[in-house]
């Protein structure tokens, strides 16, 4: 093989490279912070019927079982108080009526 064949080798293998990190860069970041439709739908029900949004655990505090289970949601009506808290030391024993979008 020749010095401008390996030289020719070389840089298709670049460019290989370079488009695929280009290509890699362009998805993440059309892809960041892009919500699942279900859970924005699942996030303004809550909202506009009185409820507490958790964005982080995708739930909804305040809405009743009907309200819940009428947006495919998972209805528990014993959750813990520090369920989204995981350096909770000490926890009340109460329940807490939560919708799950899970």
């Amino acid at each position: 093989m020749s010095i401008f064949q390996k030289r020719i080798t070389l840089m298709l293998i670049g460019l290989t490279v370079l488009v695929g990190v280009t290509l890699a860069t362009i998805y993440t970041i059309n892809n960041v912070n892009v919500k699942d439709p279900s859970a924005v739908a699942a996030e303004d029900f809550c909202k506009n019927n009185g409820g507490k949004w958790i964005d982080s655990a995708q739930e909804c505090e305040g809405l009743s079982r009907s309200q819940c289970e009428s947006q495919n949601g998972t209805f528990n009506e014993c959750a813990s108080v520090c369920r989204n808290d995981p350096d909770a030391e000490i926890c009340t024993l109460q329940c807490v009526e939560v919708c799950e979008f899970i």
